[in-house]
């Protein structure tokens, strides 16, 4: 990172230079999909669309690796980005480093609200639960059922769960 840091800095409006307060690369990047999200016009927009916000993170990763590759970087670099703006999930992943996902849909148990197999059917807590649907995303899960998100590739998850794959 120290090696493109200057590069990438060059490439960001002043006042997300000046927002940058550490020294993460993971920072930095982040400022580099913002500069991005800005070019379209639409940083603030709630219904921004969900490819739409894939291509974008592919662009931050597509400069992040080009940048990489003009100073020399030997080697594919592994970055792997979560983004959400509440609406959509964005995750990234580039190099051998894996990174994967889950859809995980309705569920009579939950520890934490105290529901069981014992728990009435009528309470709302238990159906809204039955109802759920989540999408999980995981650099190491500890269990089976996760799909492998491909090198290269951008999963967008939508309001309603729905996954798409974009490919950088």
């Amino acid at each position: 990172f120290e090696r493109i840091r200057p590069r990438l800095s060059s490439l960001l409006p002043e006042h997300l230079q000046r927002q940058i307060r550490g020294a993460t690369d993971s920072e930095a990047a982040f400022a580099l999909f913002l500069k991005h999200l800005r070019e379209t016009g639409r940083t603030e927009d709630r219904s921004l669309e969900t490819p739409l916000g894939a291509q974008l993170l592919g662009k931050t990763v597509q400069v992040l690796e080009d940048l990489a590759k003009k100073a020399g970087v030997a080697g594919r670099a592994s970055m792997n980005f979560v983004a959400t703006n509440s609406r959509m999930l964005l995750a990234s992943r580039s190099g051998p480093e894996p990174l994967f996902y889950s859809l995980l849909e309705g569920t009579d148990r939950c520890e934490r609200c105290d529901i069981g197999p014992k728990t009435p059917e009528t309470l709302p807590l238990k159906q809204a639960h039955r109802r759920r649907r989540t999408v999980v995303v995981a650099s190491s899960p500890s269990t089976q059922g996760w799909i492998e998100i491909p090198s290269g590739t951008v999963i967008a998850v939508d309001r309603s769960s729905n996954v798409q794959r974009v490919s950088i």
